[in-house]
């Protein structure tokens, strides 16, 4: 506002009310009540969603509504996938604090930007969750806790060559019913839509629904109802 008052169009407009200006707590206070602003707490960045949704999502639903007339699923052979980032450090945005504190410090380990990666497969029951470290290999005298399966990766996040790891990882859970109509629905991560990736899906039987750059936060079963339940247990 003392900038606003310094340039020359406003000192000729209002020069009675630039030399008597005081920027007080109080002046600050009414112009915000006046304008309906207020002191908020930091959020996220929410995602966007395109212009063209409703045309994405109704082409979306006719897709996924034609192959379910076409081959019959049943509900135990749909299939959802999604990956996740996990923090090794998962800060609280709250703390107890003596009043009157201006400033508030967050206890932490100096890890909450490091993370792994946890996918997640559900269709009537959930899979194990597949966790990919940021390593080569398996650290040498490390020992993995059973429930859980453990690859490793140079960025620590799903890669081409894990998504065919995956395939073959599926190809023996599902070698019980080889001729049973199968559909994978997932989002549209880089990694994904590789042709070789949706050759090797077909070949062990399964269909693939996949959802539309943009609709991730609408269409994706486990981004909507099971991932944040997972990161609060945790």
């Amino acid at each position: 506002m003392f900038k606003i008052l310094e340039e020359s169009d406003i000192i000729a407009l209002y020069s009675d009310v630039t030399e008597s200006f005081k920027g007080s707590l109080r002046w600050l206070n009414c112009f915000m009540k006046r304008y309906k602003l207020s002191l908020r707490r930091h959020t996220k960045v929410s995602q966007k969603l395109l212009q063209q949704t409703e045309e994405l999502l109704e082409n979306f639903c006719q897709y996924v509504m034609h192959l379910r007339i076409e081959n019959s699923y049943e509900l135990c052979n749909i299939f959802n996938m999604d990956e996740m980032p996990v923090y090794f450090d998962m800060a609280s945005n709250f703390t107890i604090n003596p009043k009157g504190d201006k400033t508030i410090h967050i206890r932490c380990t100096s890890n909450e930007k490091n993370c792994f990666t946890v996918m997640l497969t559900c269709m009537g029951s959930s899979y194990p969750p597949i966790c990919i470290f940021k390593e080569k290999r398996m650290p040498h005298g490390e020992h993995l806790p059973t429930g859980i399966i453990v690859w490793f990766q140079e960025n620590g996040w799903m890669d081409a060559n894990l998504m065919k790891d995956y395939i073959n990882y599926f190809k023996d859970a599902v070698i019980s019913r080889p001729r049973t109509p199968k559909m994978m629905v997932y989002d549209s991560f880089r990694g994904h839509l590789y042709d070789s990736i949706k050759k090797d899906f077909h070949e062990i039987g399964f269909d693939l629904a996949v959802i539309p750059d943009g609709l991730t936060s609408i269409c994706q079963p486990l981004d909507i109802t099971i991932n944040k339940p997972f990161k609060d247990n945790l």
